[in-house]
């Protein structure tokens, strides 16, 4: 760090100026004929590093171009809200004043010359604010300061872990009911359904009261899905029926498909869980 500035500090008694670009003064390092090259590429990696500015929701890039809408793009992959989406979710704007729907609309039959019924709508007005997360973490200096591109992306892929499970623990434990700080779950208010015995048999009845409550709560099935605990999922994957036959075929210890809906995985349903969790 001394070095970079002692350089800097020389790169404006040579132009009678501040070099105030990154990018601009990192050139000037990689152009410089008195450093040697590996000494030019490491501090030139260290100034575009050092340039990347820390980022909070009045910086999220709506147009998905930015650094920092890509990395938010890769935190949401890193939970389960990108699987929540793929398959169904809608997405609301932050901030923006929005109407939910309540209750669905009705058809009637009638016949030629009469009146058509109309449905009455139910509302509510809602608002999304958004919420922090952030995950920090020590690494060595060399770690840190290492040019390879591999370095810095196993830090960020180690942040983004941490982000994620958070971000789900948050997300499915039903006694989350929000904060000014936390987001409220998606289970908030529900009561669990809990095996009555560890059977296959004990686990189609769950799933079958789980499915009729989504359906008595005016659900939709065509874009309902399961989430499951590495745990829960393993379990799953290696489960077998009384002939010795995969009792679950089309689930894999990463997820697949469990009674015709998908099923994603989950290490946050382990933070709220110290049990097998689907949910």
């Amino acid at each position: 760090m001394h070095e970079i500035s002692t350089w800097l500090h020389g790169l404006k008694a040579k132009d009678g100026v501040w070099k105030t670009n990154a990018e601009t003064v990192a050139r000037a390092v990689e152009n410089d004929p008195n450093l040697p090259s590996w000494k030019k590429n490491a501090v030139a990696d260290y100034i575009r590093k050092g340039d990347v500015a820390g980022a909070d929701a009045a910086d999220l890039d709506p147009t998905g171009t930015s650094v920092l809408a890509s990395f938010q793009a890769a935190a949401r992959s890193a939970s389960s809200l990108q699987f929540l989406v793929e398959h169904g979710m809608r997405k609301v704007a932050l901030n923006l004043p929005t109407l939910t729907q309540n209750t669905g609309s009705t058809a009637h039959f009638y016949a030629d010359g009469e009146a058509r019924k109309l449905s009455l709508g139910s509302y509510t007005r809602a608002q999304l604010k958004p919420k922090n997360v952030s995950a920090s973490a020590v690494f060595t200096r060399e770690a840190f300061d290492n040019p390879i591109w591999q370095a810095q992306r196993g830090i960020e892929l180690d942040c983004l872990e941490a982000i994620g499970e958070a971000v789900d623990a948050a997300l499915f434990d039903p006694a989350n009911t929000g904060s000014d700080a936390t987001p409220t779950s998606i289970f908030s208010g529900c009561a669990p359904i809990a095996l009555t015995a560890d059977t296959n048999a004990a686990l189609d009845i769950a799933a079958r009261a789980a499915l009729a409550a989504l359906a008595a709560a005016g659900g939709d099935a065509k874009r309902a899905v399961w989430i499951a605990s590495p745990a829960t999922a393993a379990a799953l994957a290696t489960a077998r029926d009384s002939s010795g036959a995969l009792a679950f075929p089309g689930m894999g210890a990463g997820g697949g498909a469990l009674y015709g809906l998908p099923c994603g995985v989950s290490a946050g349903l382990s933070a709220v869980r110290t049990v097998g969790t689907l949910a």
